[in-house]
């Protein structure tokens, strides 16, 4: 709830203005398969996870077997964060924003719907467009101490989820000798 309270201090009116605290975050481009991080590599995706201090490939890869980051719940990447975080994922601006996943929350602040498919790389790009964008319309908050420290944690998370989501097609995809393993992702999908 939100007390309207005039200049000097005290209630005005002692009016009470309900707000909700209901919300998710609305995917603008829910069908957004490739951006600039979207990684084709593996030496790419590779060099990407070492970076961010993920050495064991071999329990990424496990942990990866059965995820779509094109269709991936809020819980999935919940518990993909921690695993990485025990892993040695050092950066717990980035965590926090594969924690929160879409953001779903109910009228008591808590998450929900925690199941609910949604394209993990549409919408971590796009917080970060909405955070550089932001920043643009507000340049005096620009000059602040601290006030851009998320910016590089949403760049590294973006890099990382093109990663993760670069072997997670590779560990989909069939291998046959005919026809070699491709790191796009399935246009059908």
């Amino acid at each position: 709830m939100a007390l309207v309270v005039s200049h000097a201090g005290t209630a005005a009116n002692s009016t009470m203005v309900e707000l909700s605290k209901e919300y998710v975050f609305k995917i603008q481009n829910p069908s957004e398969l490739e951006n600039k991080f979207t990684v084709r590599k593996e030496k790419e995706a590779i060099e990407i996870m070492k970076g961010v201090g993920i050495d064991d490939l071999d329990k990424l890869k496990e942990l990866l077997g059965g995820i779509d980051f094109t269709s991936v719940s809020t819980r999935q990447l919940g518990r993909l964060a921690v695993a990485l975080y025990e892993m040695g994922y050092p950066d717990l601006g980035g965590m926090g924003f594969l924690l929160q996943g879409n953001m779903d929350c109910g009228p008591d602040g808590k998450s929900r719907n925690r199941d609910v498919k949604f394209n993990a790389i549409a919408l971590m790009h796009e917080q970060l467009k909405g955070h550089v964008n932001f920043y643009d319309k507000e340049p005096q908050l620009k000059i602040l101490p601290n006030s851009m420290h998320i910016i590089p944690s949403l760049i590294c998370i973006n890099q990382v989820v093109g990663a993760m989501a670069y072997f997670a097609r590779a560990l989909a995809q069939p291998v046959t000798q005919s026809e070699p393993k491709l790191g796009l992702i399935d246009e059908r999908a």
